[in-house]
């Protein structure tokens, strides 16, 4: 899971394209105006965590210290759409919209294939807690049909989306919440064929600190 929060993936996103523009880092102050956040001291706090993460490097005594890690090379953001919403306390989605777009560095979650491999929900419900899927979160979700014991997937149920930790078993199929206070969505038999996995969880972004 991603360690930082949505607004961080933004600052650092912000920062790489700068830097591709310019020629140089943005410094704290451009940060600042760009993300309507008057006070030094919360720019620099969302910089020590991606700092903290590895994810940003500071020049010591250069007024423009900021450099993203790895930006020697060519970075090329990754427009990932944002589809409805997901329910982490029952299965409760149709992703019918595309509520907006983020754009996300895809090394940071490990993903060589191009944005059409990609997608994002917002989770709503609280049964991924014990996870650190949170509600606010979005889950950045690569496209697949298939998963392994124990991953973290989007899956549909008779015509509706949850997030679920996929558990097979003796024929059946257990979608396990990481909260005791919901019970495991259990498939078997014939519900099995209505039973499709629309992708593994790969990262998350937090809207909030």
């Amino acid at each position: 899971m991603s360690p930082v929060s949505e607004r961080q993936q933004a600052i650092l996103n912000f920062i790489h394209q700068f830097h591709a523009e310019h020629g140089f880092p943005p410094s704290v102050r451009e940060i600042g105006v760009h993300f309507g956040i008057k006070s030094p001291n919360g720019v620099a706090y969302h910089l020590q965590v991606l700092e903290r993460e590895g994810l940003l490097e500071r020049e010591p005594r250069t007024s423009r210290s900021l450099r993203p890690h790895g930006s020697a090379t060519q970075w090329k953001p990754c427009k990932v759409p944002v589809v409805g919403r997901v329910a982490a306390g029952g299965p409760n989605l149709a992703f019918e919209e595309i509520e907006r777009e983020v754009y996300l560095d895809p090394d940071l979650f490990g993903n060589h294939e191009g944005s059409d491999s990609l997608f994002a929900l917002r989770v709503t419900g609280d049964s991924m807690n014990g996870a650190g899927i949170f509600e606010g979160d979005i889950a950045v979700v690569r496209r697949q049909h298939t998963a392994n014991l124990g991953d973290i997937v989007v899956a549909m149920v008779e015509g509706e989306a949850t997030i679920k930790r996929y558990l097979p078993r003796n024929g059946q199929v257990v979608l396990q919440p990481e909260n005791d206070r919901y019970s495991p969505i259990v498939v078997k038999g014939y519900h099995l064929e209505q039973l499709s996995i629309l992708g593994k969880v790969i990262g998350l972004l937090r809207t909030r600190v």
